[in-house]
């Protein structure tokens, strides 16, 4: 049976080149990676006597990560720099250890820019932090690497 794991000690680091070490931006409630999208390209010639569609794959579609997170108020000065700035930098998800992991962290590193900024409902007799939903674009390739 596969090694379960919870998401507590998951992080979310930025780098202006990619190279370790990362810093960390917020303490992250939330995390939705990007979804695996591929576009078609449809090659369908009139020489088909089927009158079917014929495709190959076309371009991959990088998507955006979503994450919620609880910021200092330096910490949402940072993003707001960041969404104003344009800045595209390299983020890192670094995922917990798992049974038989101890010198790795399996991460998700891709470059992007702040897309979006958002602020969760306040409400009176709230009795948690306020959430600050944020999303980046990523622009190029995702890498996945798995812990060891």
């Amino acid at each position: 049976m596969a090694t379960k794991t919870h998401s507590g000690g998951t992080t979310l680091g930025y780098d202006t080149d990619g190279t370790p070490p990362y810093t960390d931006i917020a303490d992250l409630v939330r995390i939705k990676p990007p979804p695996r999208k591929r576009g078609k390209v449809k090659t369908t010639s009139i020489a088909d006597a089927n009158k079917v569609h014929s495709y190959i794959p076309g371009w991959r579609e990088a998507g955006e990560i979503e994450f919620v997170g609880h910021f200092t108020k330096t910490q949402f000065a940072t993003l707001n720099g960041f969404f104003d700035n344009e800045t595209i930098y390299y983020w890192k998800v670094e995922f917990p250890f798992i049974s038989g992991e101890s010198t790795t962290h399996s991460n998700l590193v891709c470059q992007g820019f702040i897309s979006e900024i958002d602020f969760d409902e306040i409400t009176e007799g709230q009795d948690e932090t306020v959430h600050v939903p944020f999303k980046v674009q990523i622009t190029g390739l995702v890498t996945f690497t798995a812990g060891s």
